[in-house]
């Protein structure tokens, strides 16, 4: 009940940094069957509710506990499976600049998702875990390869980075010229791919 009043920016702030935890819980080296399944439960529906709660109908009572429920569970999740990237660069950008963690997690979420993925072989099992939170959010379904629901997933997240005006970092003061330091200073946690620090200089430098 507490959320029903909180704008749009926030909610979509706070939903996209619910949903980055439980993404990056779910794809984590550190994942047991337990958080799997925590994650799934988490993320089941989640995407619609975020786009009820931000585009259509704030007051929707469903959608706003769907949202409670998935941020919880992540929560949850992260506690014993851990982070990744996107929380990598949180744990820096938010000591250089006061830009609120929801909105650096918010702004990071697709192009690290698409670094990330694009990393992974063809056969490494996080890409078949990233296509399950595709068809879960759903952006695609269940009978998509697991190629077309990556594609799909880094797709939809661009969209809602987008739709929900993700504010750039250099919105906060993130200049160029701290690009690098940032990149350098950055841990990729329980990432299932690591990422070059000129690939994570890419990324922020795409955001800025």
């Amino acid at each position: 009940a507490l959320t029903l009043t909180c704008p749009p920016d926030l909610t979509a702030a706070c939903g996209l940094d619910a949903l980055t935890q439980l993404i990056e819980a779910y794809v984590s080296v550190s994942a047991s069957p337990v958080t799997d399944a925590l994650c799934i439960s988490g993320l089941d529906g989640f995407g619609p509710a975020l786009e009820t709660c931000v585009e259509r109908d704030p007051l929707n009572p469903e959608a706003r506990a769907a949202l409670s429920y998935g941020a919880y569970i992540s929560g949850l999740a992260l506690a014993n499976a851990g982070l990744g990237t996107v929380h990598g660069f949180a744990s820096v950008i938010g000591g250089v600049c006061p830009m609120p963690h929801g909105q650096v997690c918010g702004t990071l979420l697709a192009e690290t998702t698409k670094a990330t993925i694009d990393s992974l072989s063809p056969g490494h099992p996080a890409r078949d875990k990233y296509a399950r939170v595709s068809e879960l959010l759903g952006f695609s379904k269940q009978s998509d390869s697991a190629a077309g629901a990556c594609s799909r997933l880094i797709d939809g997240l661009f969209g809602w980075t987008g739709r929900f005006k993700m504010p750039g970092l250099s919105e906060f003061g993130i200049t160029p010229d701290q690009i690098e330091t940032v990149a350098r200073a950055t841990g990729q946690k329980n990432s299932p791919a690591r990422l070059s620090r000129s690939r994570l200089e890419d990324i922020l430098t795409a955001r800025l």
